[in-house]
């Protein structure tokens, strides 16, 4: 009996403790669950509370409701964002080797709804060499849009002997060098001292510290807690409050700090080392599933005009390109070109003939200078293309057999069919058909599309020509129609 007792005794305490055990967990995981940025492994100090941002904005990038977002968001509704946001500051990547994977679709929401943003990295970098590294990510995957560029610290990273304060000051150099944006620094509150950052190379200073105790060191913006409300997320939110005296706008301005001359496109000028958007290639060039080029998919042809991603920077410091389907082609200036941004405007595909929609100057160098200038042409002048050549800052111009060039912007060259002077090109004001033509709804021609016949002998007035996709012209009649512009079809 005795026994017994003790064994229920025994067996009642395990599971009272087994109880206990499971309510803290429960409690740990909820505290973890309501956290708005969970990445680090430390609570911050003080307790962090609920505020609310659901009212609205008070007065617009003065009080400054200003949020930062992550992974951790999920789907974000950034049209109701916007309607109580000042500003937002986007995760981008955890070290080098983690993209945020959300902060793309970020990045477009807040731009699509007028939200500024800014952009940070948590940083893992454990040298000032992986710091570049870490810093030129950044500024690849990070969109152009972005206002300006955060080091996330919370933790001590260096394996390489090397302080924490050398370490960053590589890293803000190396951002330097790309940007005349403003970069900031967020330095965890509990080892602020023990990091011992030089905040004199920032531009700001953000800090975390949750509660209504400020941070005992001077900052610019301050995280007091992972758990606001904001309309249009779903969960809690990190929030931050500024600095007395300080607005959002200024955080909006270029840096006083950045560097007058050095901002370039690379650190090494054989590389491209930041994103350039779009390049053509300059020859024929490798494509391949690897970094290490060992993997050849096919070979890309020269003049083909292709989006990245992304760069990739390899050990030795090497970068590669990212195209939008994974694969990686070569970063090398001489085999690549970085091309306009609006390179769509242009004709970049070599037609066999042009026609001049306006006049314009002709050039005997691809440089369209003054000293260059070869004579004006018409409006409706027609040439003949030998090829596409690219100036350095990666705009295209159209070469003729003769060795002279004309512009490729598509709002004053047409692109058309090789036999352009079998049609009319020039309004004929009235024709006289020869044979029966069918009558079209659009100068597309297609067989739905098809309204009337005109028989042959029946002469009608020309409203105009208009052009399909391609280049090829039509005869506008009366009502919005549309009939062939091909001159053997008329007497």
């Amino acid at each position: 009996m005795k026994s017994t007792k003790q064994f229920f005794v025994v067996a009642f305490s395990f599971v009272l403790c087994f109880i206990v055990a499971s309510s803290a967990q429960l409690t740990a995981s909820a505290i973890d669950e309501q956290s708005g940025k969970p990445d680090g492994t430390i609570q911050w100090e003080g307790q962090p509370y609920v505020t609310d941002y659901t009212s609205g904005v008070q007065t617009k990038a003065t009080t400054g409701k200003i949020i930062d977002v992550s992974k951790w968001q999920g789907n974000i509704n950034w049209a109701k964002v916007a309607k109580s946001t000042d500003l937002a500051i986007i995760r981008v990547q955890y070290g080098s080797a983690v993209q945020d994977y959300m902060h793309k679709t970020y990045e477009k929401g807040a731009t699509a709804n007028g939200v500024p943003y800014g952009v940070y990295s948590y940083m893992q970098a454990s040298s000032s060499a992986n710091a570049r590294i870490e810093a030129r990510n950044l500024i690849n995957r990070a969109s152009n849009n972005a206002k300006f560029y955060v080091i996330d610290v919370e933790e001590i990273t260096s394996k390489s002997g090397e302080s924490m304060r050398t370490i960053v000051n590589a890293y803000v150099d190396e951002l330097r060098k790309h940007t005349d944006k403003q970069i900031g620094l967020y330095i965890a509150h509990h080892i602020y001292s023990k990091l011992n950052l030089d905040t004199k190379k920032a531009d700001f200073v953000w800090i975390p510290r949750y509660g209504s105790t400020k941070p005992a060191y001077r900052y610019d913006l301050w995280q007091y807690t992972d758990r606001a409300v904001v309309s249009g997320i779903s969960g809690p939110v990190d929030a931050n409050k500024l600095a007395p005296g300080k607005k959002v706008n200024d955080f909006l301005k270029k840096s006083p700090l950045a560097k007058d001359s050095g901002i370039t496109q690379t650190t090494n000028n054989r590389y491209y080392s930041i994103n350039p958007r779009k390049v053509v290639l300059k020859q024929n060039v490798g494509e391949y599933r690897d970094t290490a080029f060992k993997s050849k998919v096919r070979i890309l042809k020269k003049n083909t005009i292709v989006a990245i991603d992304d760069v990739q920077i390899l050990s030795n410091g090497v970068p590669r390109l990212r195209l939008e389907n994974g694969n990686y082609i070569t970063a090398n200036r001489a085999n690549v070109l970085k091309v306009r941004s609006d390179i769509e405007n242009y004709i970049t595909d070599v037609p066999d003939r042009v026609l001049l929609r306006r006049y314009q100057m002709i050039y005997d160098s691809k440089d369209f200078t003054k000293q260059h200038e070869v004579r004006k042409y018409n409006k409706n002048t027609t040439f003949e293309v030998a090829s596409i050549v690219y100036t350095a800052n990666g705009t295209p111009r159209l070469k003729t057999p003769s060795g002279n060039y004309l512009s490729a912007r598509k709002d004053i060259t047409r692109a058309v069919p090789a036999d352009i002077k079998k049609y009319y090109y020039v309004s004929p004001k009235q024709v006289t058909v020869a044979q029966d033509l069918n009558v079209f709804s659009t100068v597309d021609f297609k067989a739905d599309e098809k309204l009337r016949i005109v028989r042959a002998g029946e002469s009608l007035p020309i409203e105009g020509i208009r052009y399909t996709d391609n280049g090829v012209p039509r005869l506008k009649i009366a009502d919005g129609q549309y009939i062939s512009a091909y001159k053997a079809r008329f007497k």
